[in-house]
């Protein structure tokens, strides 16, 4: 699941934040980045849709008791 959201997460950022950061590593700068990057794409939710159709539940057929 964690390559569905890589691009949107982290390939960008981790640029970004290399060339902003100038080559000295900062965990919080990189937490604080990451965590708002997250809520900007409202990750829960959108998991909440996506696992569903990754399952194929809208597809599946359902048993008869």
């Amino acid at each position: 699941m964690a390559d569905l959201y890589k691009e949107a997460l982290c390939i960008d950022l981790a640029f970004a934040l290399t060339r902003d950061m100038a080559g000295r590593y900062n965990k919080a700068t990189v937490s604080d980045a990451f965590r708002e990057r997250v809520v900007d794409i409202d990750l829960l939710a959108r998991l909440a849709d996506d696992i569903p159709d990754m399952l194929g539940v809208g597809h599946a057929r359902r048993r008869r008791k």
